[in-house]
């Protein structure tokens, strides 16, 4: 057991890196937990791998009791169960959910101690630039929630991502952070943080906040409204964490009404037909989540919602989720048994 003067996570972090002698590096924050066979699997997984600088796990929120909560992160799924380029924009990786090889961090560098809450990304993003990383779709990680979680400072994170999208970016340390002037896919990126500011106001009740980042997000990504997960994720907002997606705490009335809002009021620049096609592409969001969660009402009615003002392939996927409405669950579990 190591202690020292309380100097920051970064500098914390470093000293065990110091200290360690092992080939392979593995963090355990003291708020999270592993599953018993994590170790064994993360090392058989780069033992497998072997040109690949690091293994990542998929992870499940848990409450400040230890009690596992719904929502489980499978990063990057459907990537070939290697890091793709979405870890250049953000970031799904827990620090308990990685190994690392010792050889590779030589050759990277620490944690940076200018960062406190992304310092962990920043150091995926110049490990990533040596090798692949390898990744476990099973929960084998644990990671607690609760109110001093250092991602619930919105103002703080934002100015953090922003950073590190700059040093990634290689421009100059002095030149002020201003991602409208950033090469693409820069300024996509800094609207996607701007985003994820939105999602944190909203769940902390500020409503006119959250209408002003995602108003800036917009303007730097147009192409934000086209994405299913801006209309998913605005839907479940309010939702505590650790239960996004699940029906707890999700009123999908209330979220519909959310988003409408939004899309009338808030994001002006929006011509008639492409708010039209905003709302239909909302519907098939909480037609979803209307599945998921059970709820074959408002399944139903969404998903005529996106029948009738989606584009055309969102109507396809409209008519097939209403249609899957009206199959009996029991009926359906029957025909998924082999």
């Amino acid at each position: 057991m190591v202690r020292q003067e309380n100097q920051g996570l970064a500098r914390a972090r470093n000293r065990g890196l110091q200290m360690a002698q092992g080939e392979l590096i593995a963090f355990l924050d003291a708020d999270d937990r592993w599953q018993p066979e994590y170790l064994a699997a993360m090392t058989a997984l780069l033992a497998q791998h072997p040109t690949a600088v690091a293994a990542y796990a998929a992870w499940q929120y848990m409450d400040a009791a230890g009690a596992l909560l719904p929502q489980i992160i499978i990063p990057y799924e459907g990537a070939a169960l290697t890091l793709d380029s979405d870890i250049t924009w953000r970031n799904a990786l827990v620090p308990s959910g990685v190994v690392v090889r010792r050889a590779a961090l030589a050759r990277s560098g620490d944690f940076d101690p200018a960062f406190s809450g992304c310092a962990d990304w920043d150091l995926w993003l110049r490990l990533l630039a040596q090798g692949p990383f390898v990744g476990a779709p099973a929960v084998l990680v644990h990671y607690r929630t609760h109110g001093d979680n250092m991602s619930d400072n919105v103002e703080r994170m934002e100015d953090e991502r922003l950073r590190v999208y700059h040093k990634f970016l290689q421009r100059p340390a002095a030149e002020p952070i201003a991602p409208a002037t950033w090469p693409q896919p820069g300024p996509q990126w800094a609207g996607y943080t701007y985003f994820l500011s939105a999602l944190a106001y909203l769940r902390q009740g500020d409503s006119a906040r959250g209408a002003e980042r995602i108003e800036a997000a917009a303007a730097l990504w147009p192409g934000l409204l086209d994405q299913d997960e801006f209309y998913y994720e605005l839907a479940c907002c309010r939702q505590p964490r650790g239960f996004s997606g699940a029906a707890q705490g999700l009123d999908l009335a209330e979220s519909g009404a959310r988003i409408q809002r939004l899309l009338d009021a808030d994001l002006p620049a929006l011509s008639a037909d492409q708010a039209r096609q905003a709302w239909g592409r909302a519907g098939l969001a909480l037609a979803q989540l209307g599945a998921v969660t059970g709820d074959r009402p408002a399944q139903r009615r969404f998903a005529w919602q996106a029948l009738r003002f989606g584009a055309p392939t969102v109507r396809r996927l409209a008519g097939r989720r209403l249609l899957r409405s009206f199959v009996p669950d029991a009926w359906r579990r029957k025909r998924s048994r082999p």
